[in-house]
């Protein structure tokens, strides 16, 4: 969905897809076999939408080789890895948002 959105947030999303898509491959070339990664991933917002990320990374992951891929959802709690939640206008992260906060998942992945 974020593909479509003509707007500086949209592009500055796309572009870190672009990047991130980079470093995977690059991280798949040089881990040992049966290396695991896992990163944390939150939702974005962008003019009052939700975009729910884990999965768009997800398949970044696959693209770049890796295997085993999980998606687990973190249970928001006081120890968070993300801020609480994200501006529904800008999509910046803040402590001071209120309702929908940001839903947290970890992405775990296994090198070939």
């Amino acid at each position: 969905e974020f593909r479509g959105e003509d707007t500086i947030e949209g592009r500055a999303l796309r572009a870190y897809f672009v990047g991130m898509r980079d470093h995977l491959r690059e991280l798949r070339r040089i881990l040992k076999p049966g290396a695991v990664i896992a990163y944390a991933v939150g939702n974005s917002f962008r003019r009052g939408r939700k975009f729910s990320l884990a999965q768009s990374f997800a398949s970044l992951v696959e693209e770049a080789g890796f295997n085993n891929i999980e998606i687990l959802r973190r249970p928001n709690s006081h120890r968070r890895i993300l801020p609480a939640g994200r501006d529904r206008i800008t999509g910046r992260f803040s402590s001071s948002v209120t309702g929908d906060g940001v839903d947290e998942f970890v992405v775990y992945a296994y090198a070939p």
